[in-house]
Parts: structure tokens; C-alpha cells; sequence
């Protein structure tokens, strides 16, 4: 994918990616897009996943957003797309990877002709996020990626994300 192909699909994403992160300020801020009924409150406060008693509570570093999955198509005209997104528990990262490990293992000259772009920063980025979240004077905080355990089908990604170092 050429540079400046990618640099839109970042852009937009990052775009979409900033709007979620007011909403979620919003939802357990404020509350203006519900009294407005910009989004409807009982599909908000009903939904299983909305935390009632982190309403009001600012968060440290001030993000609530960590990772956000997107799934993007390519439509006839060469236009890209995010057909949707996910952000309560994206799946990919750990098998992303895992797959790219691999491949620049099983193919190295070809792996490092395309420069591909590198993995480890992202999962640097996305640790020192969740670092940032921390109590202040927590020189060397413990963080856990909790899982429903070996039945779930995403839970050899979730321990092969809790065991990968960057």
C-alpha cells in the first residue's frame, strides 16, 4: 500500500478514533449528547456494558480510549471505507503479531525489500497509555489483560498479548 494511501486511512481513523473519545467523555461526563437525545439514553444507560458507577469519574492521563479495532474495505473506485469498529474488546492485535513474527521469520529478504512498518512501537504506545492511567507515584505499575479464559476463542491472543514485551 503506498504511503499516501495509508496516510488517509490514518487520518480518518485517528478522526474517528478522537469523535469516540468525546463521546465516551460525554456518556460518563456531562451527558449533553443525551439530553439532546443525540443519543438515546436508554439504549446508553441500559446497555450491560455502560458502567454506571464511572459516571463523573475523570480518568488519569485523561483517556478512557486504549485501542480500537477497525474493519476497512476497498471499494470498485479504489476508495477505502471502515465498514465498522470496535472498541470493547477489538480482536486482532495479538494475532497481527504473532502472523508478522512469522512471516518476517520465514521470509526475511522479502519482509525487509517491502518495509514493512514495525509492530513494537504501537504496543509501546498502548502500554505507556495504560501506564499513564496509574495512580501518580506508582514508579513501576502492574497491568493485567484480564480474559474469560481458555474457552473463549480469543484467549490465545489474550495470553500471548499479557506475555509479549515490545
Amino acid at each position: 500500500m503506498p504511503p499516501r494511501s495509508w496516510q488517509q486511512i490514518e487520518s480518518g481513523v485517528l478522526q474517528r478514533v478522537r469523535l469516540l473519545e468525546h463521546i465516551l467523555d460525554d456518556v460518563y461526563g456531562e451527558q449533553k449528547l443525551l439530553a439532546a437525545n443525540l443519543l438515546p439514553p436508554a439504549l446508553v444507560q441500559g446497555h450491560p456494558g455502560y458502567l454506571r458507577p464511572m459516571h463523573g469519574v475523570r480518568m488519569a492521563g485523561g483517556r478512557r480510549l486504549h485501542i480500537a479495532a477497525f474493519d476497512l474495505a476497498r471499494d470498485p473506485s479504489g476508495a477505502w471505507w471502515v465498514l465498522a469498529q470496535r472498541t470493547q474488546a477489538p480482536s486482532g492485535p495479538g494475532y497481527l503479531l504473532e502472523n508478522r513474527l512469522i512471516i518476517s521469520r520465514l521470509f526475511p529478504e522479502a519482509f525487509s525489500e517491502l518495509k514493512v512498518q514495525r509492530l513494537a512501537a504501537t504496543y509501546r504506545g498502548l502500554l505507556e497509555s495504560l501506564k499513564a492511567q496509574c495512580p501518580a507515584g506508582d514508579g513501576d505499575p502492574r497491568i493485567v489483560l484480564l480474559t474469560p479464559g481458555p474457552y473463549n476463542e480469543t484467549y490465545f491472543e489474550h495470553a500471548y498479548l499479557a506475555r509479549y514485551r515490545a
